[in-house]
């Protein structure tokens, strides 16, 4: 079973958007960690640049796991020169199997690949 989660005409930049609730709302998709978040309607109250801006800054907070998979991955190439490079990346990219049955565990093998070959080239 997929979770999904909705968030709906949000409206930042309106008098009535509360931004203390989008942080509460943030913090609970990020408990409840749904496969899929899904925004639609009115993101914006007028379209200006910088209630877009304010927008992003928003979803930018929401957990994604390939995001985390990277950021952890990427975290141990860099700063644990204990473990081999080419044991986090075939831990990392196990991870991105148990979420992902599409291209992204390609993607997360690609992604770490590189990063250990320009951190840690001649450890491969």
């Amino acid at each position: 079973m997929v979770t999904i989660a909705h968030i709906s005409d949000p409206h930042v930049g309106s008098p009535y958007f509360v931004p203390n609730l989008m942080n509460r709302v943030i913090t609970e998709l990020n408990q409840l960690s749904p496969e899929v978040v899904v925004c639609t309607g009115d993101l914006t109250n007028e379209g200006y640049r910088q209630e877009f801006k304010s927008w992003v800054a928003y979803t930018d907070r929401l957990d994604r796991p390939m995001r985390a998979i990277l950021r952890a991955g990427a975290y141990e190439l860099a700063r644990r020169p204990d473990i081999p490079p080419r044991v986090t990346m075939s831990e990392y990219v196990g991870i991105a199997y148990a979420f992902f049955t599409g291209s992204e565990p390609g993607l997360a093998n690609g992604v770490l690949d590189h990063l250990a070959r320009t951190l840690r080239g001649s450890e491969l």
